[in-house]
């Protein structure tokens, strides 16, 4: 993300770049996308280059076929045409070609096992990290003021808290919730192009300024893990339950996104950060 922007020109692309990730099987044309943001479609342009490091176009592209990737790989993955129409593409040839030129693998490939050499590359598995307990729990939907951080997850992300506090301290409610929101996956998703929203919980009648943006978090079935030790581990903590609890758990991920609530933000007590991880859940489909 460009620092130089003011706060109230990233929080309108955000909005757009929200609108885009949530219609990303519907045309999106420049003009709509400025006037969502309420800039001219020119200056929209130009903000949105510096906010995200790349076109609008690009932007769309790099997301339906993002999403088609995490969709292949899921138990109830339709056919190629099914996928294409549901990204965006206007049929099955041209989603393949998209797909081969971003990932270097055709659709069949990837699905048949390929992604692995892609996440070997990009992100290369972490240790192991021990879970603690894995509970189920149907969650409510929660509102959200958030400010965007566009870049690498870790320690980039922590920087980017510090500002988000400050307007925590003058404008969120006393007491409010820190929620943290990794919307892409690192294993697919390049890291200076991966979106962080760093967030509190608000009530319906909280009314934002012009520096955050506001949203719903979806409710539903969710798994809740206890995380305690270093932040650095996160990571670790998220990418084992992928590899270890999940495979044999009877359930897949869901499209919402994964997140971290810090009841415990007072601080690190005893030099031990603890968070709740939340992964988003569906049963898998019985054969």
């Amino acid at each position: 993300m460009d620092n130089r922007l003011p706060a109230s020109h990233c929080a309108r692309v955000d909005r757009v770049l929200d609108h885009i990730a949530a219609n990303l099987d519907a045309p999106l044309a420049l003009q709509d996308l400025a006037a969502i943001a309420h800039f001219s479609p020119f200056h929209f342009h130009r903000m949105f280059v510096a906010h995200t490091g790349e076109t609008v176009q690009e932007c769309v592209r790099r997301l339906r076929l993002e999403r088609a990737a995490h969709a292949l790989l899921q138990p109830e993955a339709g056919s190629m045409l099914e996928l294409a129409v549901a990204n965006g593409f206007s049929s099955g040839e041209a989603f393949a070609r998209a797909f081969k030129r971003h990932f270097g693998v055709t659709p069949t490939a990837w699905r048949a096992g390929r992604h692995r050499e892609w996440r070997a590359t990009h992100a290369p598995e972490p240790e192991a990290f021990t879970l603690g307990a894995v509970s189920l729990c149907i969650e409510a939907p929660r509102r959200i003021a958030y400010m965007r951080h566009i870049g690498s997850y870790g320690r980039a992300v922590n920087r980017f808290w510090a500002r988000f506090e400050r307007w925590v301290a003058e404008h969120a409610p006393a007491g409010a919730l820190h929620i943290g929101v990794g919307l892409d996956d690192e294993g697919v998703t390049p890291a200076n192009q991966c979106r962080y929203d760093a967030a509190v919980e608000v009530d319906e009648a909280f009314v934002a300024d012009r520096q955050v943006s506001l949203r719903w978090l979806e409710g539903g079935l969710y798994a809740q893990v206890l995380f305690e030790g270093d932040p650095d581990d996160i990571l670790r903590a998220w990418r084992s339950f992928y590899r270890d609890w999940l495979p044999s758990s009877g359930y897949t991920v869901d499209d919402r996104p994964a997140f971290e609530t810090y009841p415990f933000w007072a601080g690190v007590e005893n030099e031990v950060f603890r968070c709740i991880l939340h992964f988003p859940l569906r049963p898998l489909p019985r054969r």
